[in-house]
């Protein structure tokens, strides 16, 4: 079977045709203020409460089982203070987002999947950063919302080629001989950061982010922002490879240059199993 797509100019003209999904009004707004080191608990609480639907999802995860409320959570500020901003700002801004697609064409597309490995990929992408040299410090908030963004090309691609994304993954399912990006850009002619790339400059999203939506699966990327795509980059890997059956860290491609020393893959890879562990059970919560 022959790519839908031969060139980039008819991948790009495809959208010009049909609609990209538009960030809901108000979410550039709320995105800045998640993004703000220096906003506290009420400041946040005050941002997410334009979004009553995020707001509810938000108190439900704090009084679920997943949190382990001592006494019933009934204010969104309370909330925000029980789980932590990490947490609470990767969950709103992760729902933020998710309402701008629809994957349900897709049966072989599992959101929840989805975002319990965005999730991952944004907890191990901050992990990553204590192993820094110090002339190599990024933003660390930066660093986890751009792990926790780097894939939303697949979701361009599952809502504009439904049929096709369902064939793709359902062959990866059962030959993973190749990556699940190669196997996409097979099918499709393009990858899912191809897709991100053109879905974050119709959404004007900051260079590091678009850096990292275009780029992630690239592990010698030297451009903009180079340190941040390396790091989402190899926190993607450690996932992936977390969920192998076989020993694979060997492979891994990582910058050395960045780290304190060489990495432990082993040490890395039983952290990264128990983060994958709690974010499958908060995204099941969440995403249910």
């Amino acid at each position: 079977m022959s790519p839908r797509f031969s060139s980039k100019e008819d991948f790009y003209n495809h959208f010009k045709h049909h609609n990209v999904p538009e960030l809901p009004p108000g979410t550039a707004g709320l995105l800045k203020t998640l993004g703000d080191d220096n906003a506290d608990f009420k400041e946040i609480s005050l941002g997410i409460e334009h979004f009553p639907s995020i707001a509810l999802r938000i108190i439900a995860l704090a009084n679920s089982a997943w949190s382990s409320p001592v006494q019933q959570v009934t204010s969104l500020e309370t909330a925000c203070s029980r789980l932590g901003l990490k947490i609470i700002k990767s969950v709103s801004i992760a729902l933020a987002v998710s309402s701008s697609f629809d994957p349900t064409h897709c049966p072989a597309f599992k959101a929840q999947f989805f975002w319990a490995r965005a999730l991952t990929v944004a907890e191990v992408s901050q992990m990553l950063c204590e192993l820094y040299k110090a002339e190599q410090a990024v933003d660390v908030s930066s660093v986890r919302t751009c792990g926790l963004l780097h894939n939303l090309g697949l979701l361009l691609l599952v809502q504009n080629f439904p049929d096709m994304l369902n064939q793709a993954l359902l062959s990866y399912q059962h030959d993973k001989t190749t990556t699940i990006n190669e196997n996409i850009r097979q099918v499709v002619g393009f990858s899912p950061a191809d897709a991100g790339h053109y879905l974050a400059s119709v959404w004007k999203l900051p260079e590091s982010i678009k850096a990292c939506m275009s780029y992630y699966d690239q592990p010698d990327y030297r451009g903009t922002d180079w340190p941040l795509v390396n790091t989402v980059s190899l926190a993607s890997q450690l996932v992936s490879t977390s969920h192998e059956d076989v020993e694979t860290a060997m492979h891994l491609n990582y910058t050395a240059e960045l780290y304190k020393h060489d990495l432990n893959t082993d040490e890395l890879l039983t952290r990264v199993r128990q983060t994958a562990s709690n974010m499958e059970e908060l995204a099941r919560t969440v995403f249910n």
